[in-house]
């Protein structure tokens, strides 16, 4: 009689330890709240996200990735004065092998993107999912700097004084510095697959995502037109006209808080 008495209260006990479990998970719209922090291709990562029901999560967070280069080209800029007259830089006083040849370059990234995206699951008590949404945010996806040395632009400032109706020929060479950009779409429509739930029936998960944003052809800018039009004709042109689509793949840690 205690056994059977027992072996009772131990199934009722486990009978409603199921019941709470049950109670607890309850997927519907906005029943549940989860943040994610993480890093990818598309920068370090944060996101709040909720339920929508049993197969739809609602994800919005920014993504960033604010990385900058700095580093010295060397262009041979002493090579541009062999179209000068060798009188013309004797009185101007230039020496072509004296010119600093390096110019300074500053390169960076301009990934920094809100983000709303709409997780899909097929299958009820499976994490694989689909999504679908759009980043949003900045339109520059690399922006290039190029500044001249001092004494290359004092030397080219030396010889206009001497023959002011000389002309390089180059647009950069006339504005000593130059910015180059490739821009995109502001709005960008996202497509990706992913493991695991962006609010976890647990308390802690690790989400994997990829997939692709659809920033449209690459927009080349620059400070200069002959340099534009230099790349109009160039084969890397060709290539990122072409490159219409950035790739995701993120890693986050998600906690659900309720």
């Amino acid at each position: 009689m205690r056994k059977s008495l027992i072996l009772i209260a131990l199934l009722l006990c486990t009978r409603v330890a199921s019941v709470n479990a049950q109670k607890e998970w309850n997927p519907a719209p906005f029943k549940h709240l989860a943040v994610g922090v993480g890093m990818g291709t598309a920068g370090a990562d944060f996101e709040l996200a909720t339920t929508l029901g049993h197969h739809f999560q609602l994800r919005a967070g920014v993504s960033a990735l604010p990385y900058t280069l700095s580093t010295s080209l060397d262009l041979g800029l002493g090579e541009v004065f062999q179209e000068v007259d060798p009188m013309v830089l004797s009185q101007a006083g230039v020496d072509p092998n004296a010119i600093s040849s390096e110019a300074d370059v500053t390169a960076g990234l301009g990934l920094m993107n809100g983000k709303v995206l709409v997780d899909i699951y097929p299958f009820k008590k499976a994490g694989i999912h689909l999504t679908a949404g759009a980043y949003f945010g900045s339109d520059n996806l690399l922006t290039v700097g190029v500044e001249m040395p001092d004494d290359f632009v004092e030397a080219v400032e030396s010889v206009r004084d001497v023959d002011p109706d000389f002309d390089f020929d180059n647009e950069f060479i006339e504005e000593g510095a130059i910015d180059l950009s490739i821009t995109t779409r502001k709005v960008k429509p996202y497509l990706g697959l992913g493991l695991s739930r962006a609010v976890p029936k647990r308390r802690l998960s690790l989400n994997v995502d990829c997939g692709v944003m659809f920033h449209g052809t690459p927009d080349f800018k620059s400070s200069a037109d002959d340099i534009e039009d230099r790349l109009d004709d160039n084969e890397v042109t060709d290539i990122m006209e072409k490159l219409i689509v950035y790739p995701v793949i993120s890693f986050r840690l998600v906690g659900r808080i309720f």
